[in-house]
């Protein structure tokens, strides 16, 4: 050392060198050794093979060199600064165990800043000693950060900090998520203490290609290529983090999703979230039941099963709170886009007795937290209905394309009037359109008006349906006018149908083996062409129907629509519904309905 002199109680001196060798230090807490240390004022300290342990085992600290520019020039550390501190290849064991209350610790007088901090390919591991659960987190990680502080009054504080992530794992028995990199910065830091440490930063970030799986009794879910990003915040660590908090300030550019419960399997190709608008994007959903229709259907009981395919679902001003006394969902607007849904139903096995489908609005209100979708569009989608009939033993298929519907006000939240479906498709390439369905809220008839047209249509389409379901071969026909319109409940439905069609011919089929042609069967075929069907129709018909309440609302509607198609053609009076209808009123509650031919 050069220019020694004394002041007060500290040494103070101009230039420095020193160089230490072998250091070791050992307390009741731990442990500390150095293998060497290079001080000077005149460029840049280091000190090599660095090793901390903690006597509980706690902690475990290996750095192979630190580099600082350190200015020192007595031996007054109240203020201490480095103008740089560069830390090496550090790795970090940390084992946290069960928390224990803490002896009250004197704030440092001591003072410290660091213009400039590196710390560079850091190794972290975390590992967990908790009963009944165990946690693994490893890291590689880069930091740089500049004005680090401090001091009496705020224990440690910083203008910036930039992190990277790199190979990071987070394991426990349930739980496991892999981020290949992830970047943040986060400026302003300050951890303050009072009654707690609380730390609080404005924070921004983003990762790439992440991964999570999740594995719990009944439930396998699994997500990867995640790309998100962390909007700028104010953070602070005495706030709720939940799933409330990252609906709001996280966002997802990609990500695909694959889950697996008891009962169904799904996946999604791609999910979006932009935080700062509220909009959800899911793109490529299929969901199926968890067993194979083979399995599902050996329950032994009749019961639909229903897949899902779709190709875009948009949520515009998706608000969810999920808190344990207040849970809502509110969404200004649903896009479904390309949605294909089909249920198959074998009409073989024997229904479960008791089992009741409700209307779509009791559905709804049966959701246990308020839900409310201002609109819902329905654009380019189908559904297909699949069932094997019980008596044949073949399958029928109803094919609905084109798709298109418009939903205003759907959900259990607001004192809407009514459910209202307007739409408009194709059923066996024959347009319908309009469709109108309007359904009441708040109604525990669940009361309900229905109408429809359909345009010109060959009466051959229908025939996928009718042979395996009805035995039943249209050999001609043309419909030129079909609109239909019921109004109903719960229990049933009645209502007017004009059928105006021309030339119908149809050919009652073998049910077991539909080639096959007997004597019987001409004669019933002659008659009926003859005698009971019209051959054409230009008269307005009645249709009435008791609904099978074992099932959904769909079949209702199918149903009710046949009922009327068998008046039009003769085979049913119109006064035969009506006098059932009138027998029905009471006990069903049904609305006045007046027949005007």
């Amino acid at each position: 050392m050069d220019s020694v002199y004394t002041a007060g109680e500290f040494f103070y001196w101009g230039n420095g060198l020193a160089q230490i060798q072998k250091f070791f230090a050992e307390t009741g807490a731990f442990s500390l050794s150095a293998g060497s240390l290079h001080f000077t004022n005149e460029g840049s300290s280091s000190v090599k093979d660095i090793s901390f342990r903690s006597s509980d085992g706690l902690m475990d600290l290996e750095i192979p060199r630190i580099e600082t520019g350190w200015n020192l020039h007595s031996t007054d550390f109240n203020v201490i600064r480095f103008d740089s501190l560069n830390i090496l290849d550090p790795s970090i064991a940390l084992v946290i165990g069960e928390k224990k209350e803490k002896a009250h610790k004197k704030e440092s007088p001591v003072s410290w800043n660091t213009n400039k901090l590196n710390i560079r390919n850091a190794s972290l591991q975390v590992s967990s000693i908790k009963p009944g659960d165990s946690l693994l987190l490893f890291s590689k990680i880069d930091i740089r950060s500049d004005s680090l502080r401090s001091g009496p009054g705020l224990p440690f504080g910083f203008a910036s900090l930039e992190a990277r992530l790199r190979q990071m794992t987070l394991k426990n028995k349930d739980l496991s998520i892999s981020v290949p990199s992830a970047d943040f910065l986060s400026t302003g830091g300050k951890f303050k203490k009072d009654t707690e440490q609380v730390f609080s930063a404005a924070v921004r970030g983003e990762w790439h290609q992440a991964g999570v799986r999740l594995k719990k009794p009944g439930l396998t879910l699994s997500s990867d290529e995640i790309e998100g990003a962390i909007d700028d915040i104010s953070f602070n660590s005495k706030d709720k983090r939940d799933l409330n908090w990252l609906l709001q300030h996280i966002s997802l550019s990609q990500g695909n999703v694959r889950f697996e419960t008891r009962s169904w399997t799904g996946s999604l190709n791609q999910v979006g979230w932009k935080a700062a608008t509220k909009e959800l994007h899911l793109e490529g959903l299929k969901m199926n039941p968890t067993l194979s229709a083979e399995e599902y259907f050996k329950t032994g009981w009749q019961r639909d099963y229903i897949t899902v395919a779709g190709k875009n679902l948009d949520f515009n001003k998706f608000r969810l709170k999920l808190y344990p006394n207040d849970t809502s969902l509110t969404v200004s607007k649903i896009l479904i886009d390309g949605v294909d849904l089909t249920t198959f139903r074998d009409g073989r096995m024997p229904r479960e007795p008791g089992i009741i489908r409700l209307m779509p609005t009791i559905l709804m209100e049966k959701i246990p937290y308020p839900v409310w979708v201002d609109t819902v569009l329905i654009s380019n989608s189908s559904v297909t209905v699949k069932e094997i009939s019980n008596k044949s033993g073949r399958e029928g298929i109803t094919p609905i394309r084109d798709l298109n519907a418009f939903i205003p006000g759907f959900g259990n939240a607001k004192h809407s009037d009514s459910l209202r479906i307007f739409a408009d498709a194709k059923i066996f390439d024959t347009r319908v359109n309009p469709f109108y369905y309007a359904e009441k809220y708040h109604d525990s008839l669940s009361g309900f008006t229905m109408r429809y047209r359909v345009y010109p249509m060959e009466f051959a389409r229908l025939n996928p349906v009718t042979e395996p379901l009805a035995s039943l071969k249209v050999r001609n026909g043309t419909a030129d006018t079909v609109y239909a319109h019921w109004t109903g409940n719960k229990y049933a439905a009645i209502g007017n149908m004009k059928l105006y069609y021309n030339d119908l011919k149809i050919r009652v089929l073998n049910t077991s083996d539909p080639e096959r042609k007997t004597f019987k069967l001409d004669l019933i075929n002659m008659l009926a062409n003859t005698f009971i069907l019209r051959k054409k129709n230009r008269e307005e018909s009645v249709t009435y129907f008791v609904r099978d309440r074992e099932k959904f609302v769909f079949n209702f509607w199918v149903k009710t629509t046949l009922k009327g198609v068998i008046s039009s053609v003769g085979v049913v009076s119109n006064s035969k519904y009506l006098k059932q209808y009138e027998q029905d009123r009471a006990n069903y509650y049904l609305p006045e309905f007046v027949f005007k031919k």
